[in-house]
């Protein structure tokens, strides 16, 4: 329902809390059902504060609430009300009494006693500890909701199951009353079991603009929240700055940053007590081209506030061994300090990205997979990815005005400074590791042995494979090379030659804007950059400062030639 999407839209509760709020009435027009935002909490307190009827009778005892789950599920899914209150319309007087039930051993009056604190609560202290939480209807829904899912199975009051859901609908039938409502069984289809949805039973009448008809619902619709857990995964490089992403892309030698945000739910009764209880397991598999940060995994809860989220730092750390990081909240701790107080868990760390890492590609791709309780003592599993890429340069040395001359003998260094004065990068040779017959060489890590700052184009007497080089690990960049050592012969270029290294599209052209909004997924093909540089032969007139320093040489050049002509000259007319 559109106006369902706006309500659930403005409830900023934790996600689970929020079914609390969906036990809505249904008003019938010509138009699409509304469900009114004042249902439920409302009803009550109006019923609390003594309220007249207007379309009911003294027969009318009885109701029916109709459980519409949300999409195409199948069918069998059970729910059960469980009822808080007594709601009876006085013979005499025509208005809606509230009482506590009496006939449930008294579980009903002990699960008041303990939400308003009181050995012996009453309505009017109900009603107080209601009015607590100020003019926000979902803090007072949640604020129930917390209490009632702490409660185990000998603690719960008299219940009325409903029909097992056809056509996505299941049925209760029952009397009037205020209830809690959860879901108790289903077959396996990977929605979690919704926590309580409060419902009242009647339930107040209102218009499409939310105003209140004075009449009360016998019969009305909610519909729970059972959408699977979600888990997000993402990732940042260095030059990323604060901001994570599906996937980035950097430099071998770089540490990446990884943030893993997955939601809790909140369980009823027929989980939190089940014989397996709460399952809540997050592991990370890391690919052999990252490897973790010692001691750099953390965790924090968040919980919704109306001024926003909140993180509190979780007293259960990650922990990580053969290439796994792994997060498993007991079912103690879940049910007692997670369980309808926070909404999601985050999950930070950090990594290298090292050697193995592919080039291009697929990326090195991290997966995250969420292992947890969708009904009682049963699983549902759901995952998530972030990529990191790197990128490679293919060079080709060459005679300058004759591409299909390849020269070998040259050297050069990679800097990331235009004009080369810092620290060149070093590079580690993986010629026969690759077992390729053109030189070869990735980014070094950190630290690595045996790394080296000059690097070779390949000697060879085939033309396809003399003078080329070839280097991976690069990051998204412009990398300025230096060449040290001219092929014998040549002249060694003064300036430095810029390479703009960046992902192609299929087209092996066109290059992607790779933007901090991550709107565009890379793509790599496997048609790696390359790139063209020459030698010259002969004079080698410096360039560097543009096109003055020509012009002004060739000025000099030609007062030389004239200054020796006059001085010929008059040598000559002397003798």
């Amino acid at each position: 329902m559109l106006i369902f999407k706006k309500i659930k839209k403005t409830l900023a509760l934790v996600m689970a809390l929020a079914f609390c709020l969906c036990a809505l009435p249904t008003v019938t027009t010509a138009e699409e059902p509304t469900y009114a935002l004042n249902g439920t909490i409302n009803s009550v307190l109006e019923i609390m504060n003594g309220t007249p009827t207007v379309n009911l009778t003294d027969d009318d005892t009885s109701g029916q609430i109709t459980i519409a789950l949300q999409g195409d599920k199948t069918k069998g899914a059970i729910f059960t009300a469980y009822k808080l209150l007594n709601i009876v319309r006085n013979t005499t007087t025509k208005m809606l009494e509230v009482s506590i039930p009496n006939n449930d051993d008294g579980k009903a009056q002990a699960f008041w006693n303990k939400y308003t604190g009181k050995t012996n609560a009453t309505i009017n202290d109900i009603k107080t500890k209601i009015n607590d939480f100020g003019e926000n209807d979902s803090q007072k829904s949640s604020s129930i909701v917390e209490e009632f899912v702490k409660l185990s199975d000998a603690e719960l009051p008299n219940s009325t199951a409903s029909s097992l859901t056809e056509n996505n609908e299941a049925f209760i039938t029952t009397t009037f009353g205020f209830y809690a409502i959860l879901q108790t069984g289903a077959p396996v289809n990977g929605y979690i079991a919704s926590a309580p949805v409060l419902a009242c039973l009647p339930m107040q009448e209102t218009d499409s603009n939310g105003v209140k008809t004075g009449n009360w619902l016998k019969s009305y619709t909610v519909k729970p929240k059972d959408d699977t857990i979600s888990i997000t995964k993402q990732v940042k490089a260095t030059g990323d700055g604060a901001t994570y992403k599906d996937e980035t892309i950097t430099n071998i030698g770089d540490t990446v940053s990884y943030e893993i945000i997955a939601e809790l739910p909140t369980y009823g009764a027929d989980i939190v007590n089940s014989t397996n209880g709460i399952i809540y397991t997050i592991e990370d598999q890391l690919p052999a081209g990252v490897t973790y940060t010692d001691g750099s995994a953390s965790a924090a809860l968040i919980k919704q506030t109306e001024s926003g989220d909140v993180e509190d730092i979780s007293s259960i750390v990650p922990s990580y061994s053969g290439g796994k990081i792994t997060l498993t909240i007991p079912a103690s701790e879940y049910k007692t300090s997670i369980n309808g107080t926070y909404y999601k868990i985050k999950i930070t760390y950090s990594a290298l990205l090292n050697g193995s890492a592919v080039v291009e590609g697929d990326g090195n791709t991290n997966t995250a997979t969420l292992k947890y309780s969708s009904y009682a003592d049963q699983t549902t599993t759901t995952k998530a990815d972030a990529k990191v890429y790197t990128m490679g340069l293919d060079i080709t040395k060459i005679e300058k005005g004759s591409p299909a001359t390849t020269l070998a003998g040259a050297e050069f260094e990679v800097h990331l400074d235009p004009a080369g004065t810092d620290a060149a990068i070093e590079f580690i040779d993986i010629t026969d590791e690759k077992g390729s017959e053109i030189n070869y060489y990735r980014v070094a890590t950190p630290g690595e042995t045996g790394s080296v700052t000059k690097i070779v184009v390949t000697d060879s007497a085939d033309a396809d494979k003399n003078g080329k080089l070839m280097i991976d690990g690069l990051n998204n960049t412009t990398y300025y090379l230096k060449e040290t050592k001219a092929p014998t012969g040549y002249n060694l270029p003064t300036d430095l030659f810029d390479i703009e290294v960046a992902p192609t599209a299929n087209s092996g052209e066109t290059k992607y804007d790779y933007s901090s909004d991550n709107t565009n997924v890379l793509d790599f093909d496997g048609n790696r950059l390359s790139k063209d540089i020459e030698n010259s032969t002969g004079i080698d007139l410096p360039v560097t400062g543009g096109m003055g320093t020509v012009i002004f040489t060739a000025i000099g050049l030609l007062l030389m030639a004239g200054a020796a002509y006059f001085l010929f000259r008059g040598k000559k007319s002397s003798n």
